[in-house]
């Protein structure tokens, strides 16, 4: 439970994070205050992952925030990222942040937003491959899935679309990223700690990937899935003894 005063504090960040966010749709936030704005986001995240109850709180908004921040201006975005994870050595006061970045919509189509979308992967990636962090791994785990799922449902619904990623999972940029990612996730998912935690991630990258990924890869995730749901099963079944 948060006290008055916590309550109080964070009432006035879901405040200033929507103000934020407003400025930003509206288009009346400076060249010089993006950088206010990314200064605040960064203190409120990390105040935010202090605690589980203000970590639920904060999310939703922080992610709003994200989603604005890139679509108005990717590279200042993706480069005051990189900044900041550089800085922080990414930490657990960093996975709230990571966790936001669910709200990001990536795009494969028209180019300009392809390039954003692998700059933004290309900036993260290294981050999550090296980082030691229970917190970061499953916040990283969950802000790829959540940025990359809508291209699977895309890719799935939409005949034209799935030409399009169809040829551009071919890219050598893509298909490194979606190899590295598929390859370290794969190695968390065979962790009995995160072998849940990673199925979203890991079912999102191998749809995205290339045929010969796919095919070289869909047994052993499919029987780790299969494995995995026995274990899912049995906890929720001793819950309820």
């Amino acid at each position: 439970m948060l006290s008055v005063a916590e309550k109080k504090r964070s009432l006035v960040h879901y405040i200033v994070l929507q103000a934020f966010n407003l400025a930003l749709k509206l288009g009346t936030a400076k060249a010089d205050g993006y950088s206010m704005i990314w200064k605040a986001f960064v203190s409120i995240a990390h105040d935010g992952a202090e605690s589980s109850t203000r970590r639920s709180f904060y999310l939703a908004p922080l992610s709003e925030l994200t989603a604005a921040m890139f679509s108005t201006n990717a590279s200042a975005f993706i480069n005051c990222l990189r900044d900041t994870l550089d800085s922080a050595k990414a930490n657990t006061a960093s996975s709230l942040m990571i966790e936001s970045l669910h709200g990001v919509k990536l795009a494969i189509f028209p180019t300009s937003r392809l390039n954003n979308s692998l700059d933004l992967l290309e900036a993260i990636c290294p981050i999550f491959v090296s980082t030691k962090d229970h917190r970061l791994r499953e916040s990283f785990g969950n802000a790829l899935h959540g940025m990359l799922q809508p291209l699977v449902k895309v890719r799935m619904s939409r005949q034209f679309y799935f030409q399009i990623i169809s040829a551009e999972v071919n890219l050598t940029r893509w298909k490194n990223l979606i190899n590295i990612l598929l390859g370290r996730t794969m190695s968390l998912f065979q962790k009995p700690k995160f072998k849940i935690a990673m199925i979203p991630a890991l079912s999102t990258f191998l749809c995205l990937s290339n045929p010969e990924i796919f095919q070289t890869n869909w047994s052993e995730i499919a029987v780790g899935l299969l494995v995995a749901s026995k274990v899912g099963m049995m906890i929720i079944f001793s819950l309820t003894l």
